[in-house]
């Protein structure tokens, strides 16, 4: 400071130095408020006071980005300066001035004013100077794409400061910030490892000492390296942290950075919505700044490289373009040949008819001058992965070239995501140049890095790549480029007519073992009855045979869809490979060949080769060939013998339950069952719903096996659920299925009661006690015809005819709001009635002697017992009566008679056998008590001893009241009767 200044003048000038550490801060009102309040105190003075009053004018003019007006004062001050020996200040304004220049992109000008900066930090040894100067020339250096040369610059600085930063806090600062900038370099040459470690450094320092804008630009680069490494947790860390620092200071460049990363993450993990928004931001603050800076190149490029991702090629080369532009302004190298990249990928699907330009050998000279492996490696990417004619060979080989590069390159940076997206290229130009093998052994290892790293997006691309690549081997093995489809031309005369005279198990044997196939399987399937018969099998345990027929079932494979499957690897898409890898876990991969046999049956050959075969773990191109021209072979013989054998055997098993349920053995000649029955002869074959009423026992479910058995659809299968007898978790499980990993312990997947009755019946008793929420589902499968298995979100169709039956006043339930209305009124379209047998005991003889004939014709009853049974009152119904007539079979023993004293105490009624109720006193008639008030505290007590006198057990108390067990359970609910 001037010794000549008076005391006054020194405190002004202490007040101004306190203006660059405000700035410093981002506190740029404050630094204006200072200056202008020392404004006033230099109206008349010298021209060393107005230098210095432009100094810091200067300096919040640059933080402002008012550059034009930031670089006319810096001169100004260094015009006065530079003719005196104040070589401090003019340092500090050559550094003003140089910085200044590279933000207004003049980078030529920018270092030769650092050089001349630098050699006056030199005459004063002022090491943080020298320092500094070097770290600015690096990072000219580093905006040209000249790496080397920035990182030498560092490199030199760095180790003749670190002498004097031990104890000097500012400049252990000003050393964390080259560390920073170091590492940035390390980002782009690919010193991946040693960038981080140095950020990681710089952070936690930046942060103890809190030293805010350093902060904020050393985690913009480690963000910026997370991005490279595909590491999101880190990305999304670091980007928070900045975002969180940039709402308490004024970094608009730095803010504009953020953006511009977050855009590019965003875009790198298909959030393109979000990306956008994000270089929207980033540009709109751009725009702000000089014409001439790089944030404004690369966002633009970023958000062209968008645009290519999203297939808007106009807009990619119209960015792209203005990027360019912009890119050679500042001359930054790198993005010049980023963008050039971006309009040769964008002038494939759009290119103005006045540009002729070749992009794509502009970017490849472009690429060649740098250094900076990554952006030339993912150049070098992109140009292998266009689309290219399906014969064109010059630039499928051009592909390859770039393909090769690219990773070498990657190798190089040990970027495992990138050499794995290079596998998948190379399957993709395998596969184009049906070269399906090589493809295959491509694309298993990119399946093997993205399934560990669980990016969903990838792990589809491989799965779509794979399906295109099954589906074109099939294709061809189906058709008439099989290079094996005359099976005569590769085997002998004589072995040939060996296959033809041999059984089934030496033919399937001699295909295992020319495609060298681990395990081999033929078996019959008729859809109508969905049976599964083994016909001949190579080492295949017939355990698996119930995981087999999953597997076809997830195929699809059904008459007029008998197409071959191909599967080399367990993913999730609509032909069920990974259900059908989950079956077969030791499986590489699996062929599946339907092969029609009439009458809706079809063999079915199914081969497998394991994951850990001594060849590789799929099927070759020729092996798929050679096994399709081959299944006609296999199908060739022994099928008929096996068809009628199935077709006897189920022949007599539909006669057996024909004749179990046919009309005639319904045993009634009561005129309510008659009539009843003559409905159903009308509605047996329609696909109505039918609701069955009766009590327990009066032949519900025989009555619904009736209907089922004289329908058209008496081939498919019957299946009754008793929906009482299943807790509700299980219930849902049986009915709908479950999908592999639903609940504890589902294993694999399964399918519900409801497949497995499509084409048939489906028989619900007891639909009352049906919880609530499985009643939805059930009214999406009538409505719908489709089931949707626990755990799963796809739907199954299925053709099923639904009867239920109850004993319940469902009505009743419904305005209780324990069933549902609308279920109720698709399940009821028709209404069936069954009348206790106490109102048809017209049918009780009849029913008498057709029990008597099924179990025992030999016995006789007595008139007076028949008498007795056509007195009774039968509450457990039908079901009551045959039970009786089992139980006094038994009991006539040798005398072959049903007699009185055979009977139990029920059927009698005198006093002596009736026990002894107190009822309540009438004290109050006609008062307090009604008629129906003393009958329900007389019938609360019968109940409750009954309970106590049969220990609880609700249906041994039941059957001592003479009532159903479920008319038992409404009564507790009603006079809420509880065990005290």
């Amino acid at each position: 400071m001037n010794p000549h200044l008076s005391n006054r003048k020194r405190v002004v000038l202490d007040e101004l130095n306190q203006i660059e550490l405000l700035v410093i801060q981002g506190k740029l009102s404050q630094a204006r408020t200072v200056l202008a309040a020392q404004m006033d105190n230099y109206t008349h003075a010298p021209a060393s006071a107005k230098a210095e009053l432009d100094y810091y004018q200067a300096i919040i003019q640059h933080a402002e980005l008012e550059y034009e007006k930031a670089l006319k004062k810096a001169l100004s001050s260094f015009e006065y300066y530079r003719s005196t020996s104040d070589n401090k200040k003019i340092g500090r304004l050559q550094k003003l001035i140089a910085r200044i220049q590279m933000d207004m992109g003049n980078l030529s000008e920018a270092e030769q004013t650092y050089h001349d900066c630098l050699a006056t930090w030199r005459r004063i040894d002022d090491r943080t100077g020298i320092f500094e100067c070097q770290n600015r020339l690096a990072q000219i250096k580093f905006i040209l794409g000249d790496y080397d040369a920035s990182a030498d610059y560092l490199l030199k600085a760095i180790e003749s400061f670190k002498s004097s930063a031990r104890d000097d806090l500012n400049a252990d600062i000003t050393l964390k910030r080259y560390y920073g900038n170091l590492a940035r370099i390390y980002i782009l040459t690919g010193n991946w490892g040693e960038a981080e470690k140095l950020l990681r450094e710089c952070v936690e320092h930046n942060r103890q000492n809190r030293v805010t804008d350093s902060l904020i630009r050393n985690l913009l680069s480690l963000g910026y390296l997370g991005i490279r490494l595909r590491d999101q947790r880190l990305c999304e860390d670091c980007f928070a942290e900045v975002k969180s620092l940039l709402d308490s200071t004024q970094l608009p460049r730095e803010e504009g950075i953020l953006y511009e990363y977050l855009g590019e993450y965003y875009t790198e993990f298909n959030k393109f919505d979000l990306a956008l928004q994000a270089f929207q931001r980033a540009l709109m603050i751009s725009r702000k700044m000089p014409s001439n800076n790089t944030l404004l190149s690369q966002t633009l490029r970023r958000r062209a490289e968008l645009y290519l991702a999203t297939a808007r090629y106009d807009l990619a080369y119209k960015d792209a373009l203005e990027a360019h532009k912009a890119a050679q302004k500042v001359g930054e190298s790198v993005e010049v040949a980023a963008s050039l990249k971006v309009l040769a990928l964008a002038s494939l699907a759009y290119s103005p008819a006045n540009d002729n330009t070749d992009y794509f050998s502009e970017a490849e000279r472009a690429f060649s001058l740098l250094g900076e492996k990554y952006e030339v490696a993912r150049m070098h990417l992109a140009f292998s992965s266009i689309e290219i004619e399906e014969d064109d060979l010059a630039k499928l080989e051009w592909c390859r070239n770039h393909l090769r590069d690219a990773r070498k390159l990657f190798n190089e940076l040990e970027a495992g995501y990138y050499i794995a997206v290079s596998d998948l290229i190379e399957a993709e130009l395998d596969y184009r140049n049906s070269e399906f093998d090589r493809a295959f052994n491509a694309i298993a290892a990119a399946e093997k890095y993205f399934e560990e790293s669980g990016n969903e997006d990838d792990i589809n691309a491989v799965h779509g790549l794979r399906r295109k690549i099954e589906s074109a081997m099939l294709e061809i093995a189906t058709s008439d480029a099989n290079e094996y489809n005359l099976v005569r031309s590769i085997i002998e005369p004589g072995e040939y007519t060996k296959l033809r005279q041999a059984d089934l198990n030496y033919t399937l044997q001699f295909l295992a073992e020319r495609i060298f196939a681990d395990t081999a399987f033929i078996g019959l399937l008729d859809f109508a009855q969905k049976d599964f018969t083994p016909l001949a099998h190579y080492e295949f345990s017939l355990e698996k045979l119930e995981d087999l027929k999953g597997v076809i079932s997830y195929t699809g494979i059904k008459p007029g869809n008998l197409k071959p499957y191909y599967i080399t690897s367990p993913y999730q898409s609509s032909n069920g490979s990974a259900e059908i890898f989950d079956a077969f876990g030791d499986a590489g991969s699996i062929i599946l060949i339907p092969m029609d046999l009439g009458s809706q049956k079809s063999a079915i050959v199914f081969l497998q080769r394991n994951r850990n075969s001594a060849r590789s773990g799929f099927f070759s191109n020729t092996d798929l060939n050679l096994s399709i021209a081959f299944a006609d072979i296999l199908a060739f013989r022994a099928i008929e013998e096996e068809k009628l054998n199935l077709e006897k055997d189920n022949f007599r098993l539909r006669t057996q339950l024909e004749d179990r349920c046919a009309f005639p053995n319904i045993v009634t000649g009561n005129k309510s069952m008659l009539k009843m029955l003559e409905k159903v002869i009308q509605v047996k074959d329609s696909p109505i719903s039918i609701l069955i009423q009766g009590e327990t026992g009066s032949g519900k479910d025989l009555l619904a096996k009736t209907i089922h058995y004289n329908s058209v659809r008496k081939d498919k299968r019957f299946i009754s659920v008793n929906c009482a007898a299943l807790p509700e978790t299980l219930l849902e499980s049986e009915l709908f299925g479950y999908k592999k990993g639903a609940f504890t312990g589902a294993d694999r997947d399964r399918a519900g009661l409801f497949e497995e009755a499509d084409g048939g019946t489906f028989f619900l008793d007891e639909i009352g006690e049906m919880p609530l929420s499985i009643q939805a589902k059930l009214l999406r499968v009538l409505e719908d015809q489709e089931v949707v298995r626990l755990g799963d979100t796809r739907g199954r169709k299925v053709d099923v005819r639904l009867l239920s039956a109850t004993n319940s006043d469902l009505k009743e339930m419904m305005d209780g709001g324990r069933f549902r209305q609308d279920l109720y009124y698709r399940l009821s379209a028709m209404q069936l009635r069954i009348p206790p047998l106490r109102e048809r005991k017209d049918d009780i003889p009849l029913l008498i002697n057709h029990f008597l004939e099924k179990y025992d014709s030999s016995v006789s009853i007595d008139p007076e017992v028949q008498q007795i049974f056509m007195n009774f009152s039968w509450p457990g119904n039908v079901r009551e009566l045959d039970n009786e007539i089992k139980k006094m079979i038994l009991l006539s023993g040798d005398r072959r008679k049903i007699t009185r004293e055979l009977l139990s105490r029920k059927f009698f009624k005198d006093s002596e056998n009736r026990r002894e109720i107190d009822l309540p006193e009438i004290e109050n008639f006609g008062r307090e008590f009604t008629l129906y008030d003393y009958i329900s505290m007389f019938e609360k007590k019968y109940i409750k001893e009954a309970l106590s006198k049969n220990r609880w057990v609700k249906k041994h108390a039941a059957n001592a009241l003479g009532i159903p067990e479920s008319t038992l359970r409404l009564k507790i609910k009603e006079y809420d009767i509880s065990k005290e």
